[in-house]
């Protein structure tokens, strides 16, 4: 039990002490993503462009919130690769994207949380 609870440890520490880089065209999302960096005590590298603009890099996980709906598909295609190819074996891709609802109420409840978001 203890070599699992020093290996959780030694995993949590590593992942504290990882870069975390941030891909985000917006200014104003950009100030939102430094403010709650910092609530928590983390440093973040804002880079200011979209995700087509430019390969990520190479990456230990890729975190990707409603990107892929403002761009065409060749290009999420083209995202999606590059995804993967910065990705280190066995490391996560959590993918988030707004999608359509079955019907209107549903809808206006998510529409009204990604707004809030």
């Amino acid at each position: 039990m203890i070599d699992k609870l020093m290996t959780m440890k030694k995993e949590i520490q590593l992942a504290h002490a990882a870069a975390l880089v941030a891909i985000e065209p917006s200014e104003a999302m950009a100030r939102r993503i430094e403010a709650k960096a910092a609530r928590v005590g983390r440093a973040v590298t804002i880079e200011a462009r979209g995700a087509e603009e430019a390969p990520i890099g190479a990456a230990a996980a890729v975190l990707s919130t409603f990107t892929l709906q403002f761009v065409d598909e060749a290009t999420r295609l083209r995202i999606l690769e590059d995804v993967r190819a910065s990705l280190t074996p066995g490391s996560p891709f959590v993918l988030a994207e707004k999608i359509a609802a079955p019907d209107a109420p549903t809808q206006a409840a998510w529409d009204a949380t990604y707004e809030a978001y």
